[in-house]
């Protein structure tokens, strides 16, 4: 978090914050330059929070871990979804201007950063929605009556807001 926070402060430098036509084409330059790395370490980053939250789901939620349920195989697959995820897109933003010409990597925009974003933000919500899901699913499988279950998903469901 501290990196990314330092490579956000470094943005306005270079015209982060700042409308486009207001700094100067060398800016937007490094901006877009800089804008990689801090895609990258906003991905680790979320990479590790993500995985703390399945980690700690694996301790409440996982008694007896000899015994592997539904809820264990969910765990498993949003952390192996989210690793493959952040390994994708820390390559794929590392490696984009592999093979360009010349002129192409010094503008710094080898790939539409747009589709980038909204294939990021798409799998994102999706692994979003994965960690929102598995406690109430999780607490449905538990024995205790029913007003229980629907309070406590409703407890959980509220953290999605």
């Amino acid at each position: 978090m501290v990196a990314l926070a330092s490579l956000m402060f470094k943005a306005l430098d270079y015209g982060g914050g700042v409308d486009i036509w207001d700094i100067s084409k060398i800016q937007h330059i490094r901006f877009i330059k800089l804008f990689h790395k801090i895609e990258i370490v906003a991905r680790i980053a979320m990479f590790f929070t993500k995985t703390s939250i399945l980690l700690l789901y694996r301790r409440l939620f996982i008694v007896d871990p000899s015994l592997r349920g539904g809820i264990w195989c969910a765990i498993w697959a949003g952390f192996w979804y989210n690793l493959l995820y952040a390994l994708a897109l820390g390559l794929t933003i590392a490696t984009e201007c592999v093979g360009k010409p010349a002129e192409v990597v010094e503008r710094g925009a080898c790939l539409n950063q747009y589709y980038v974003l909204i294939c990021a933000s798409v799998i994102n919500i999706i692994s979003d929605l994965m960690i929102l899901v598995i406690p109430i699913a999780a607490i449905w499988g538990l024995h205790m009556a029913r007003a229980k279950k629907i309070r406590l998903s409703f407890l959980f469901a509220f953290g999605s807001l």
